[in-house]
Order: structure tokens, then sequence, then C-alpha cells
């Protein structure tokens, strides 16, 4: 490698390197040496000489212990300063700070003078001038980045092919629990409870699975552009603009494969095949917001915190949130009885997720029907008339709106929707902002 370097000098070009314990051969090959002490300090700067006479002459005649005959000159000079001390002209050993002696050197002051001649002498005509920044443009950088993003994922099949395989699995094992009761014309309460509580699964299970399996991915590529950023190579911008086109055509797979497969399992009310589609759409895109949501908050808490492991905790305090205040595991009413709960009731995304997922699937449905019994909590609420059973009859759709409080309708479908277009489109800025302001890793 050395020797490639040093022909490559000798056609003319200049060539900068750093090198590691080098051998006295390797040593001998080059020109100049910069040697620095901890702290980053200038202790030598300047010619080596043949077989590093100039360098030796230096340190010697400022005291240092003298070379051994055959001794590696790089690992003599490095121990001459670990030293820390030579010997005066008494002979006797004294403390030395070799960055303020290189200040006082001769060598230094002519080092000095040459480079101002260089200065005064340069001839403008061979300045190096750049209109900008960038070598390309920044649309161009943007598709570059873009399409290496695109290979990065592709190249990753323990990250994109689990979460995509785990999803199809989870799809088929939730839908098929209640496979057999899909076409049921009358259901029980316990059987209605089950089907909200599945639909409530499907969306928590798959927004913990995007956002648990993101974050590792996303520290590694994290540090990859603080490394290139760092070097004027990529600007926060087109790496912002790589993440989200190497993440929509996996999050687009995983949201349509699921709901469909999901859906079909499922079931839906008996209106006909273009009422299916329509409903089947509306999960699919409140799904498909929610998996976008839950990726890009995980993507979020990658630039904000400066380990994996504060992500993760993050993470698993939103998933939290949005398991307590979906609406499921408490109603709307009681969560919209005291202000603070109401707050986060209102805030967080998985609320809407849930409420969309539910209302598109239920709601106005007459053409099933749901038996109560006096002894439910519903039965008053329902304005039920008992029949010689001591049970009634209502629709899934009469039964839907009492269970979630009255508050839910597929009515507020499209402004659950814009709020969640909202909440996405809020998590990329603030992404973004701390992709361009904060730098945590040194590497």
């Amino acid at each position: 490698m050395v020797n490639a370097l040093r022909k490559m000098a000798d056609q003319g070009r200049t060539i900068v390197a750093t090198i590691h314990q080098p051998s006295s051969t390797v040593f001998d090959m080059f020109d100049d040496l910069l040697l620095l002490k901890k702290g980053g300090e200038v202790v030598y700067h300047g010619e080596l000489g043949v077989s590093s006479s100039t360098l030796i002459s230096y340190f010697e005649g400022l005291g240092a212990t003298p070379i051994c005959h055959g001794e590696n000159p790089a690992s003599w000079m490095l121990n001459v300063l670990n030293k820390k001390a030579v010997t005066n002209s008494n002979g006797e050993l004294e403390s030395i700070d070799f960055a303020k002696a290189w200040e006082k050197s001769e060598a230094y002051q002519a080092l000095e003078d040459q480079l101002d001649q260089l200065a005064e002498a340069r001839n403008e005509k061979l300045q190096i001038k750049v209109d900008t920044k960038y070598a390309q443009p920044w649309y161009r950088r943007d598709s570059l980045m873009m399409n290496r993003a695109l290979k990065i994922y592709w190249r990753s099949p323990g990250y994109n092919l689990s979460r995509m395989t785990l999803s199809v699995l989870i799809a088929l094992l939730l839908g098929s629990m209640l496979y057999f009761i899909r076409d049921n014309e009358v259901f029980s309460e316990s059987e209605m409870h089950s089907m909200f509580g599945v639909v409530y699964i499907a969306f928590i299970i798959i927004g913990q699975l995007s956002i648990t399996s993101i974050i590792p991915v996303t520290i590694s590529m994290r540090d990859m552009y603080y490394r290139h950023h760092t070097g004027g190579l990529l600007q926060s911008r087109s790496f912002m603009t790589g993440l989200l086109a190497a993440e929509l055509p996996f999050i687009s797979a995983i949201s349509l494969s699921f709901p469909v497969i999901f859906v079909a399992l499922f079931g839906l009310p008996h209106e006909g095949i273009t009422i299916a589609v329509w409903r089947t759409l509306s999960v699919f895109l409140f799904f498909a917001l929610n998996t976008a949501i839950y990726s890009y908050i995980g993507q979020m808490f990658c630039f904000l915190v400066p380990g994996e492991g504060t992500a993760i905790v993050l993470a698993n305090i939103f998933i939290g949130l949005n398991n307590a205040y979906s609406g499921f595991i408490a109603s709307p009413a009681l969560l919209t009885k005291n202000i603070f709960f109401e707050v986060q009731y209102r805030f967080v995304p998985g609320h809407y997720v849930y409420q969309g997922m539910v209302s598109s699937m239920f709601d106005r449905d007459v053409t099933r029907n749901v038996t109560v019994p006096e002894t439910s909590s519903y039965y008053s609420e329902l304005d039920c008339v008992a029949d010689l059973s001591g049970t009634c009859t209502v629709s899934v759709g009469d039964y839907f709106r009492v269970y979630f409080d009255g508050q839910w309708s597929v009515a507020t479908n499209l402004r659950n929707l814009g709020i969640l277009v909202l909440w996405s489109v809020s998590v990329r800025i603030i992404a973004w902002v701390a992709v361009k302001n904060i730098k945590y890793s040194g590497k």
C-alpha cells in the first residue's frame, strides 16, 4: 500500500496519510512528518531527511536520548515523547514541553517563513474554486442517497424479510381466531368483545414490531450519516429523503398484506362487494398510517437520544401510552371524564387508529345482530325490549356505538385520517430537525 502511495507521490501528487507504528522501511518512504503529541499539539513538522536524519538531529539537539544503531526511528521518537524529559548541558534530566520547544526552534521559524513566502507568491489562476459546496445538484444527491438506502434495505433480510414474514403470520393467526364465526348473522356479547379485542391487538402488535425492529437499523445508518456529513459528503435532507424512500416500499407491503389477509379471514358485514372493498380500503389506510407512525417515531427517537438503549426505553413508553389510551382497555367515556386523561387520550395516535379501524369494520352494520342479555351493562343503553328468553337483539352497528359510549363513528374517519397524516408529517419534521442539529456519535 505504501509503495503504491510512494509511486503516486513520485508522479507529482500530494499524498497525506496517517500511519500507526510503521516499520523503519515504511517510515523512510515518507518525505515529511507532522508529529502530534497527546492533545493535538505539534511537536515536529518538516522533512524527515535521509534515513530520518533530520528528525533525529532535531530531537537529539533538544537533549533526547540518542538513537541506537538499527533502532526504528518511528519507535524511537515515540519513546522520546513518552519520557517527557531530556538531558541538559550539565548532564541532568529535566522535563520538557516538546510543543513549546518546537515553537521556539529554528526549524519552526524556517517553516513559518516558507509558508509566508508561498502565500505571498501564490498564483490566483492556479487556485481551485468551486461554485457549490457539493459536486452534484440537490436532486442528484437525493437520488443517489435514495438508491443507496434502498440497496441497504434490500440487502438487510434480517430486518425487512423478518418483519414482513412476521406480519403475514400474525395476520393469519389473528384473523383465523374468529374465522369460524365470520359468516354468523347473530353474535353473542362475548364474541363481539373478542372481535373488538382482536382488532386492538392487531394494530398494537404490528406497531410494536415496527418501532422495535427499526431502531437498531436506524442507529447504524445514523452513525454512517454522521461520518459522511462530517466529511462534507452528505446533507441532512438527502439522508432523510433516502430513509423515507427506503421505508415506504416495506411499509406499503406490510400495510397492504396484513389488512387483506386479516379482513379476509375476520369477515365484514354482508353488504356486497362494493361496500366490503370500501371498508377494507379504510382499514388499510388506518393500518398503513399506524405502521408508518410507529416506524417514524422509532427513527425520531434514534435522532433525539444518544444510544439505542434510550431509544428503546422511549419506544416502550410510547407503546404503553398507545395501549392505555387507545379506547379499548379504558372506555372513551372513562378517559374523557378527567382533563389529565383526556389530554393523553386526544393526543396519542393509537386512539385514532383503533377508532378508525373498528368504525370501518363495525359501524353502520345492519346486516348482522348481537344478542344482549338483561344482565348486560349495555342493556338499558340499547333501549332493549326483552323477548321470552330474557334477551334482546340489536344490530352490530348499534352495539358498536353503545360499546364505545356513542363517541365513535365512521363519520369521523376523514378527520381521524387527517390527524394521523399530521402526526406522520410532524414526526418526520422533528426527526429531520434533530438530524440537522444534533450529533451524538463521534465515530
